[in-house]
């Protein structure tokens, strides 16, 4: 016969999720369906932060400048910011200036690190972060690989648009190299 399962996170103090309960081996769906009930304790307070766990702080608190300015001026762009959040959140262990430096000039450094987590757990990768340098240690299926975001800063200004709209190459040969190449690690089946 089937078996059925089910996985619950909850909420911790931190706003961090922390997985509660996962079976995947139940008889029925309706005793699945139980214990997932019971396991997500609706009503109770969020889950405890893990004893030594350092607190993070707040990716959103004050004022900033620049691009973190625009997304946390309003509610224009608050779904962008939740979203950023909830990246924020995932990262594994981000270094101490993370926050900070998302309302400085290290704003698009930082949201470039948090457009790559999202790519990388998107495509089934493993991402870890127990080193301060490189950023991410990327793990799936055996492989392995190490990836420093880095981003280039202009030093003229803001960067200007084409007056004209421009189109991708439709010739493979005009278009430039690829300069990430993750196609050594196995895809997720």
């Amino acid at each position: 016969g089937c078996m059925f399962g089910h996985l619950v996170v909850r909420r911790r103090s931190d706003q961090r999720w922390a997985l509660v309960s996962k079976t995947n081996n139940l008889s029925s769906d309706e005793l699945a369906v139980d214990k997932m009930v019971d396991a997500m304790r609706v009503g109770e307070p969020t889950e405890k932060v893990p004893l030594g766990t350092a607190p993070r702080p707040p990716l959103y608190e004050g004022k900033g400048s620049g691009t973190y300015a625009v997304l946390t001026d309003g509610y224009a762009h608050y779904p962008a910011a939740v979203v950023m959040q909830e990246v924020y959140l995932a990262l594994p262990r981000p270094d101490k200036n993370f926050a900070s430096d998302m309302r400085s000039a290290n704003f698009d450094s930082r949201m470039w690190e948090l457009y790559l987590l999202a790519c990388f757990r998107e495509q089934g990768i493993t991402v870890s972060q127990d080193h301060p340098s490189p950023d991410f240690l990327l793990k799936r299926q055996g492989a392995m690989a190490y990836v420093e975001a880095v981003t280039a800063h202009s030093m003229g200004g803001p960067i200007q648009m084409p007056s004209q709209p421009t189109f991708a190459p439709t010739d493979r040969g005009e278009r430039p190299p690829c300069q990430c190449d993750l196609r050594h690690l196995p895809l997720v089946n």
